[in-house]
């Protein structure tokens, strides 16, 4: 496997991806790599924190329509219009 198919293979899940994207910090703040591991390092992590958006936003939209199946479908009473027809007799 070559380095660009490394730098952009996708991680095993969400968690790995995160574990991952943390050492890669921890690495990079030590400082004790050459300006073309960091360079490589930084686009791993740059493709890690994409791939997280993503599966993020992803869970944030099943989620919301999940809620939205389970409202229910039928409008309730306005509220307004109980205390409307008091006043009107």
């Amino acid at each position: 496997m070559n380095a660009p198919e490394v730098l952009n293979q996708k991680p095993a899940s969400f968690e790995a991806a995160l574990k991952e994207l943390e050492q890669i910090v921890q690495r990079l703040e030590q400082g004790e790599v050459t300006l073309d591991e960091m360079m490589k390092l930084y686009e791993r992590g740059k493709f890690l924190s994409d791939y997280c958006k993503q599966r993020l936003e992803e869970a944030r939209q099943k989620i919301e329509s999940l809620q939205t199946e389970a409202t229910p479908t039928e409008p309730r009473p306005a509220a307004s219009a109980d205390v409307n027809r008091g006043t009107d007799e």
